[in-house]
């Protein structure tokens, strides 16, 4: 019984092929870097004990907020990439290129048992399991890598359409891969968002301060915070200060008191409402 024939990807256009692979890199990459802002924001504000949900940031505010962070890694990866394409073309061209898919299949197996190995037998810190989990994108990528660089060895009687069973084990081999890419970019979300937390916490008097007026009095509390009564007749009888805002969501500000203790003290919600008003003083004003 023959093998049925898979879908040839060569006989698409070259265009339509260029265009596809321009798409398929731009939502993953938007889909990335969503990933990447949502988990560093959950990470940053659980810290202070505002869930992240509460502040019903939008898909761009997540996009934005991950690209400072994510610029570096990415540019790394955008290197490597084009640094496997070169490599690429020498182990087509080189003398020895029959011993390659051997050596790629052998240390893809290797970094993704690592990877499994270390994972499931230890437990490290964050920054350790990153390495694990990128092992194992490593390994799978250099797997399917190997797997179609076999392919592409064979005779060209045998070699113009790959099987579909073939095809399948390439997808799942890349479906692996990208599984322990965006484990690996959650991983380090999270190490970016405590490290940008404390970073918060420990330069709290260099953020906006904000003074709060209010016509009522407010349940506001913390270390360091400051309440003062204002003359009678004013439209405002209470002013706060000693307060550093933390986030601006959809006319409420979540903000903390200059003193803020962690395990102790909280963050606190200001709505923006007729009843109260806020001013902003910027650090180099004081």
């Amino acid at each position: 019984m023959g093998t049925s024939a898979g879908f040839d990807f060569n006989a698409v256009p070259a265009v339509w092929r260029l265009a596809g692979l321009v798409l398929s890199q731009t939502a993953a990459l938007t889909a990335l870097l969503f990933y990447f802002g949502w988990a560093r924001s959950r990470e940053l504000y659980s810290y202070f004990g505002v869930d992240v949900e509460l502040l019903d940031f939008s898909a761009a505010d997540y996009l934005l907020r991950s690209v400072n962070s994510a610029f570096w890694p990415l540019l790394l990866l955008g290197v490597l990439a084009v640094g496997f394409t070169v490599g690429h073309s020498l182990v087509l061209a080189g003398s020895r290129s029959r011993r390659m898919p051997p050596i790629f299949l052998a240390a893809g197996v290797l970094l993704v048992a690592v990877g499994l190995a270390g994972i499931a037998l230890a437990d490290f810190e964050r920054r350790v399991v990153i390495a694990l989990t990128t092992s194992l994108t490593v390994g799978f990528l250099l797997i399917a890598y190997a797997d179609t660089t076999w392919w592409r060895r064979r005779p060209a009687s045998s070699a113009r359409s790959r099987t579909l069973e073939a095809q399948l084990r390439t997808f799942l081999l890349l479906g692996l891969a990208v599984l322990g890419l965006f484990w690996s970019v959650s991983l380090y979300a999270l190490v970016v968002g405590r490290e940008r937390a404390e970073t918060i916490h420990q330069q709290l008097r260099s953020r906006t301060e904000m003074v709060v007026f209010s016509k009522d009095r407010l349940s506001l509390n913390g270390s360091g915070l400051q309440e003062i009564p204002q003359p009678a007749g004013s439209r405002y009888r209470h002013r706060y200060s000693g307060l550093y805002l933390l986030a601006e969501s959809r006319g409420r500000y979540f903000v903390l008191p200059v003193g803020w203790v962690k395990g102790e003290d909280t963050a606190m919600v200001i709505p923006e409402t007729d009843d109260i008003r806020i001013d902003f003083q910027a650090p180099s004003a004081r």
